[in-house]
């Protein structure tokens, strides 16, 4: 026989005992990748809500929710203010704090909240006296993109800090949300800008100062309105044209989009204002059409004795 078994029937002799130990360090790095296993503020208070119903075997899902939500915010608070819960457990105020200028306050369930004067007015509690919160924490990154997302619909910074003002009051909270809005896909998304190449040199024609009106013009076509003649109406379409240099503008009518009904137009116009030195269009049907028409008309005057004549007499080349 050993001297152990001897011995352990003898009650004179005093036997040891073991103990287990769970230090607040342990318990925190617990509770650290319990958080860090969600990435949702309402599927962590539901996953809470299921180990506390195990626990405590509560029926009513509302209740566990509200319950869940104040253990972790407790337990959230006892981590980054435990110095700040154990001034105002004793009824004390806070002296020499950073939070001291918020007017913190224990509430009947025991979370810090923060004070000010809106006690007369008719909102709830947390609108009211919203829950502090720290800056750093899974926790307040899961309540904050929750906040985004699904009650302000990515809209922006300054709303999205608003909704979480309603409930929560987290210190230096922009700087919180500017890092959950760099990270979020589907704002960085709506919020890009478009890459602008570099845009290239105005043509001669728009530069060139001291021309008169109309001597470079550009020519297009819009349309078409509808136009009451007697009893029936007809189809109209509105030919434009604008100074190159100056930004002027002349209207002409046109009753179809035929080549002969631009040309008509293009007499009208320079009948008013002046003979244009350079013009300017798209490639429509009825433009080049029209220029067809009067590039071979200049040629057939070429070729005409009498007008060649007539031009030589009056000095014109």
């Amino acid at each position: 026989m050993t001297m152990e078994a001897i011995l352990g029937d003898d009650p004179e002799v005093k036997k040891e005992t073991g103990a287990l130990m769970a230090s607040a360090s342990q318990k925190e790095e617990a509770l650290d990748k319990l958080w860090g296993r969600y990435s949702s503020w309402y599927r962590l208070l539901k996953g809470a809500a299921w180990l506390r119903r195990f626990v405590a075997w509560q029926s009513d899902k509302v209740e566990e929710m509200e319950a869940t939500k104040s253990a972790v915010l407790k337990c959230v608070q006892r981590r980054y203010f435990p110095e700040e819960l154990k001034v105002l457990r004793q009824g004390q105020r806070l002296r020499h704090s950073p939070i001291n200028q918020l007017e913190p306050y224990l509430d009947t369930e025991g979370l810090i909240r923060v004070g000010g004067q809106l006690r007369r007015a008719t909102l709830h509690q947390d609108q009211q006296n919203p829950i502090l919160l720290p800056k750093e924490g899974k926790i307040t990154e899961l309540i904050v993109r929750e906040t985004h997302e699904a009650k302000a619909h990515h809209l922006g910074r300054e709303y999205t800090l608003a909704r979480i003002c309603e409930s929560y009051w987290i210190l230096n909270c922009r700087k919180v949300l500017d890092q959950i809005l760099c990270t979020c896909v589907i704002c960085r998304r709506y919020n890009w800008k478009p890459n602008k190449g570099r845009q290239a040199d105005l043509p001669e024609v728009q530069v060139r100062s001291g021309a008169l009106a109309f001597t470079y013009t550009g020519i297009d076509c819009f349309g078409p309105f509808m136009v009451k003649q007697g009893r029936a109406q007809v189809k109209r379409w509105a030919c434009i044209f604008v100074c190159l240099t100056i930004r002027a503008v002349h209207m002409e009518v046109l009753a179809t989009l035929s080549a002969d009904s631009f040309i008509e137009a293009l007499m009208r116009f320079t009948a008013r204002r002046r003979l244009p030195k350079h013009i300017r269009s798209d490639n429509g049907t009825n433009m080049i059409g029209a220029c067809r028409e009067l590039r071979d008309a200049v040629t057939s005057w070429g070729k005409d004795g009498k007008i060649r004549e007539a031009l030589l007499v009056n000095q014109v080349e």
